[in-house]
């Protein structure tokens, strides 16, 4: 069994996300890492990174998965934030977060998000979102 990220799932990984984090969607620029564990059987998507909104130096991020615990592994961290600041050239990317999951807030901590904010009443339910951001100098995960 094998946990990999691709680009080249886009519609299947951007349906698959909207299903599971039930969004009505993205904006039309949105570019999907999907993730992918690879059995005898064939493969299934477990999880899903999203750039959205993405500009000249920034994105919003979304990260989705089916709550298996090894989907987010060295090897798809490595992938992911390469694409993220290498191949979109980004200088950072920002997530928002709903105040009330601390799991995602956790996650988003020690991928090495830093803590920027607090969006009252910003999430569609009028409840808080959290904003995350990193840095491309910031990014741990990125090979020398």
């Amino acid at each position: 069994m094998t946990i990999f990220a691709t680009p080249h799932l886009h519609g299947r990984g951007l349906a698959w996300a909207r299903t599971t984090m039930k969004v009505k969607g993205y904006a039309p620029d949105a570019e999907v890492m999907t993730i992918v564990r690879t059995t005898a059987e064939g493969g299934k998507i477990v999880g899903a990174v999203i750039l959205d909104q993405i500009g000249i130096h920034n994105a919003q991020v979304h990260v989705v998965s089916d709550g298996s615990r090894d989907v987010l592994n060295r090897a798809v961290l490595r992938r992911v934030f390469n694409w993220i600041f290498e191949e979109h050239e980004l200088r950072r990317v920002t997530g928002t977060i709903p105040a009330d999951n601390v799991a995602a807030q956790v996650m988003a901590l020690r991928l090495g998000f830093t803590f920027e904010g607090r969006i009252r009443a910003g999430a569609q339910d009028g409840s808080d979102n959290i904003v995350m951001g990193m840095l491309a100098s910031e990014c741990g995960w990125l090979e020398d």
